[in-house]
């Protein structure tokens, strides 16, 4: 026997009000949605800018501690020979002053060597150029003519593009320096 049926006529009507989403809560799904993707926008923008700075700052460190790695090593040699001779017999010295370890010495040739971004040296007028260096050498500290020490400063600037308050682009003077005392 069938169960008896109740007389119900608004539910059916009920059901089909509740049977899917309606535009205005579609719309604001979608403006949530267009709301987190303009952050996340945002945050890749940002994202790059920060990362092309930090390139651009480990390139610059990675050419001034080259250098100075190269002035340390003509040093120990430098060093050596002078232990050796009482005289340093090599000659195309480039950081190392042969006559006078001791006396403060500005180079004519290092100064004003231009990088591109991948450290490579290029043309002081290349297009690529993107670093400056610069190095000096400070007087030396010495008990002897065998155990000199000096102290070597190394400057690596460039200019990075970076948003003013306005909002324009401008480009900003950026400079890192490092030294090491290196036995000449």
């Amino acid at each position: 026997m069938a169960a008896p049926r109740l007389n119900r006529p608004d539910l059916g009507r009920s059901r089909r009000r509740q049977a899917g989403f309606s535009i205005i809560e579609m719309l604001l799904v979608a403006f949530i949605v267009a709301i987190g993707l303009l952050g996340l926008a945002a945050l890749q923008l940002v994202s790059t800018a920060q990362g092309t700075s930090s390139r651009e700052r480990g390139t610059a460190n990675l050419i001034a501690h080259s250098m100075l790695d190269r002035i340390q090593a003509e040093g120990s040699l430098a060093a050596a020979e002078r232990y050796n001779n009482d005289a340093v017999t090599s000659t195309g010295f480039f950081f190392i002053d042969p006559a006078s370890p001791t006396t403060a010495y500005n180079s004519t040739g290092g100064e004003n060597l231009t990088f591109n971004i991948r450290g490579e040296v290029v043309a002081t007028n290349a297009a690529d150029k993107l670093f400056t260096l610069t190095w000096r050498r400070q007087n030396g500290v010495s008990a002897s003519l065998n155990t000199a020490y000096q102290e070597f400063i190394v400057n690596v600037s460039w200019q990075e593009a970076v948003k003013n308050a306005s909002g324009q682009t401008v480009l900003v003077d950026k400079t890192i320096s490092v030294s090491r005392y290196v036995r000449v």
